[in-house]
């Protein structure tokens, strides 16, 4: 599936930009291993704190837009080729990330966080704020409640296709069953490959950050697809989600 993302300038780092879970199984740990393991230099900026056991959500508290305003501009004075955002925690900051990155050169790619895997909110405010780093991202990963939370749809062809309104890159739909559905606005392609637990802590941080991984590369967004679900399936066989 095309496109293929090239001629970015490249370097050693990545960039997360998402919440900070205590155990280190999601958000900005999760992300900076996973970049770390395919190797590159991990840089992160946290959107909020999290009170987490890896089983339950019990509460998070956004940060300052300010201080993300502050920490995200002297991060891409590192020139990272690319940007994996995910918890964003309020709308207020993603008004501070579009504004910021609208002009980025590199790859970003979007994972909304709207609620934990145990169902406890994630986000402060209106989730059609969503939409606007959706306009400015090259990939985006919802997972199929997420999708059908953003769209009010529960087919997810028709998820794929309605968040494709929204975004000028990819849309990739996770969670649906042993396969994850990619649709670029003129291919819609299912990638098959083992279950991934619905329950499975930072499953969509590991999996986007793979993808981001791959991308920078100049991979092909279907072809970073199967790469990262295979890196995924290989922890879970592994032990290495357990917490």
């Amino acid at each position: 599936m095309q496109p293929k993302f090239t001629g970015f300038t490249m370097s050693k780092y990545l960039l997360t930009v998402a919440g900070f879970d205590p155990t280190g199984g999601a958000g900005i740990i999760r992300d900076s291993l996973t970049f770390f393991r395919e190797g590159f230099i991990p840089l992160a900026v946290p959107t909020a704190w999290t009170v987490q056991d890896g089983k339950k959500v019990y509460g998070f508290v956004p940060l300052s837009p300010e201080y993300v305003k502050h920490a995200l501009s002297l991060m891409l004075d590192k020139k990272p080729p690319g940007v994996k955002i995910g918890m964003v925690g309020s709308e207020e900051i993603v008004k501070v990330l579009y504004e910021i990155l609208k002009n980025f050169e590199g790859m970003i790619i979007f994972d909304p966080v709207i609620h934990a895997s145990g169902g406890e909110s994630l986000f402060e405010g209106n989730i059609d704020a969503f939409f606007m780093l959706f306009s400015i991202s090259h990939v985006i990963t919802p997972n199929r409640k997420e999708g059908e939370l953003l769209t009010g749809l529960k087919k997810p062809e028709e998820v794929v296709k309605k968040l494709k309104e929204k975004t000028k890159g990819a849309v990739v739909l996770t969670g649906s069953g042993d396969y994850d559905l990619v649709y670029d606005g003129e291919r819609m392609i299912k990638i098959e490959g083992k279950k991934i637990p619905a329950s499975l802590h930072g499953s969509g941080c590991r999996f986007s950050s793979y993808m981001l991984s791959f991308l920078v590369r100049g991979v092909s967004v279907e072809e970073a697809v199967k790469k990262a679900r295979r890196k995924v399936e290989e922890e879970i066989e592994r032990g290495k989600n357990e917490r």
